[in-house]
């Protein structure tokens, strides 16, 4: 599991923000604390949709979706006192990790992949994270994550 302090507050905020990268990835919490708090499941609401086919195959919303609203929850000339940002991978990217991974466990066995983003007024962390349905000692679903998020969302 990774979890690492990332020292560019204003870049990473910007790429949360702007950034195509996080716009694939499952909102499946955000909390965001400035003058009252914010708390949002990013579970979607089936009585919303009107068919199947407009809900889709996921059970959370894609950041995309909602990044507008964070977005508006922190701007302005003060700085939150907190926000904590959970993300899933979604079903292409779990695919993904998991085939770098090279293992024989199944994309049925992974439960999620999962980043958090956590900010406070000492910095800005990352951790990731996976949930497996099956016990295993193969720590391969797990490495193969963390070398992705280095790879795609360390690097400045």
């Amino acid at each position: 599991m990774i979890s690492e302090k990332y020292d560019n507050i204003k870049s990473m905020v910007s790429r949360l923000i702007q950034d195509r990268l996080f716009a694939e990835f499952l909102l499946y919490s955000m909390e965001v604390k400035n003058a009252c708090c914010l708390d949002i499941s990013g579970r979607k609401n089936k009585d919303f949709f009107d068919n199947p086919e407009e809900y889709g195959s996921e059970e959370y919303i894609k950041w995309e979706d909602a990044r507008e609203i964070f977005f508006q929850s922190i701007k302005g000339s003060r700085l939150p006192v907190s926000f904590k940002l959970v993300f899933l991978a979604d079903k292409a990217l779990t695919k993904e990790v998991l085939e770098a991974a090279e293992t024989n466990i199944s994309e049925n066995d992974i439960s999620s992949l999962s980043l958090n983003v956590y900010y406070d007024r000492t910095g800005l962390t990352i951790t990731g994270g996976t949930a497996l349905k099956i016990f295993t000692m193969d720590k391969s679903i797990e490495n193969s994550w963390d070398n992705w998020i280095r790879d795609h969302l360390m690097a400045e």
